[in-house]
């Protein structure tokens, strides 16, 4: 897992290690079927003021107190994000440094700004089957974002637990501002092992219901596929069916079992859709 100072010593560091590894997205069965895999090969994402913890970007995050006058900065962020994001970051910045109403809006802004989209480093943390998988009902879907090229719209990056507010120096690390704010949360909720992918509200490759925000993906980062321990037999087949038919290659399908040894799940190896062994165990 990454540190303060892995962060901030270098991001590109960062992103490659967020990247390079498979990361896992709870979803409902009936919205992991009608949005990700069947229907639609799309990402879901939300705006922070969606989020169910009252300190996720949160404004304490951002301290703006040490700002001389006329302070001015070089455009570092380039070298963190993508270059569009990065100037906006940059401008951004500069803009609320004196100015009152611009920095008590600024959060406020931000939250209309961005998109997040919300994964984890883990598949078989029961809390999180039960939180955001329709207790249990639901899927793991494992995905393995390209390095070669990167998406060009969105960044991935783990999330960073604190124990205390800690408020970032806005004049001390103008270009990590955003995405300090965006990628701190609280120690309480380390369980979860979160990855968060960001992306501008204004990109073109977002599409917009009228309600949720979605992102087309490519088939090939959809690696894995675990069910939870209370989906159906009936379920399971159907959607393994669907998944061959719909194209998916190099595929690893999975099924969690509650362990009866102790309060942990198990799993167990079901299918590989590239070797087409689809029968189910």
């Amino acid at each position: 897992m990454l540190t303060d100072k892995d962060l901030e010593i270098s991001n590109i560091k960062g992103m490659s290690e967020a990247f390079n590894r498979r990361i896992y997205k709870y979803i409902g069965y009936e919205d992991a079927m009608k949005y990700i895999l069947i229907n639609k090969n799309t990402l879901k994402f939300s705006s922070p003021d969606d989020f169910n913890d009252p300190f996720d970007c949160y404004e304490g995050f951002v301290n703006f107190s040490n700002v001389p006058p006329y302070a001015i900065f070089d455009d570092t962020a380039n070298r963190l994000l993508d270059k569009s994001i990065a100037k906006e970051i940059s401008l951004r910045t500069k803009q609320i440094l004196n100015n009152k109403k611009a920095r008590a809006n600024f959060f406020k802004e931000q939250k209309k700004d961005y998109r997040v989209s919300c994964f984890s480093k883990t598949y078989d943390e029961v809390l999180m089957w039960s939180h955001y998988a329709s207790k249990h009902t639901g899927v793991c879907i494992g995905f393995e974002f390209p390095t070669e090229p990167l998406p060009k719209d969105f960044i991935v990056f783990p999330v960073l637990y604190k124990d205390n507010v800690q408020p970032f120096d806005v004049y001390a690390n103008p270009y990590r501002i955003i995405l300090h704010w965006i990628t701190t949360k609280s120690h309480h909720w380390k369980y979860e092992e979160e990855v968060r992918a960001v992306i501008k509200s204004n990109s073109k490759k977002l599409l917009h219901d009228g309600t949720n925000y979605y992102y087309e993906i490519e088939k090939d980062w959809i690696k894995e596929i675990v069910f939870g321990c209370k989906v159906s037999d009936k379920a399971v087949e159907k959607t393994i069916r669907l998944i061959r038919k719909n194209g998916f290659k190099n595929m690893l399908i999975k099924r969690m079992f509650i362990n009866p040894d102790n309060f942990s799940l198990e799993e167990t190896i079901i299918a590989d859709i590239q070797n087409y062994k689809n029968i189910v165990k």
